[in-house]
């Protein structure tokens, strides 16, 4: 399994238990008649983010969106935060290190960060980039994100 995939998956594994522990907490407030409002929200962000990152773990994974939910109209996720965290895990996935970090300074030109190492790749995101930006409708999106995710699991990332 690819490490960017990898470690997607253990942050889902702290989502879940993050969601457990705010269930109980949320119960236990519901039941001693404390103010509620604090667990809740804590519950609600654990989901919100669980639902978005799963989405983006098994896009990248290959899973078309249609296996992955079908959601009700007024229940869509938002497309702008699967975009923002697929950019995140895929800018890591390139270049894990952190700019200006002693790995990527002492790296030769042919190291893994720094420009032009893989231009098409950085090519191609801008192209996507522009391309999501440039969208009105969000059911379009699926199609780009599916196509970006296609091309980076044909590249290879160690």
């Amino acid at each position: 399994m690819k490490p960017h995939i990898k470690k997607l998956k253990s942050e889902l594994k702290t989502l879940v238990q993050t969601i457990r522990e705010s269930k109980a907490q949320f119960k236990e407030a519901q039941r001693t008649g404390q103010p509620i409002w604090k667990s809740l929200a804590d519950l609600s962000r654990a989901k919100y983010e669980y639902r978005h990152k799963h989405i983006v773990r098994c896009i990248l994974r290959g899973t078309p969106r249609e296996k992955i939910e079908q959601p009700k109209e007024e229940n869509k996720p938002s497309e702008k935060y699967i975009e923002k965290l697929i950019a995140e895990v895929l800018s890591e996935a390139l270049c894990p290190h952190p700019v200006g970090s002693i790995e990527e300074s002492t790296s030769s030109a042919g190291g893994a960060c720094g420009s032009g190492v893989l231009p098409e790749v950085s090519q191609e995101l801008v192209e996507w980039d522009s391309g999501v930006s440039k969208m009105s409708d969000p059911r379009n999106a699926s199609g780009l994100i599916n196509r970006l995710a296609a091309f980076v699991r044909g590249h290879r990332v160690s």
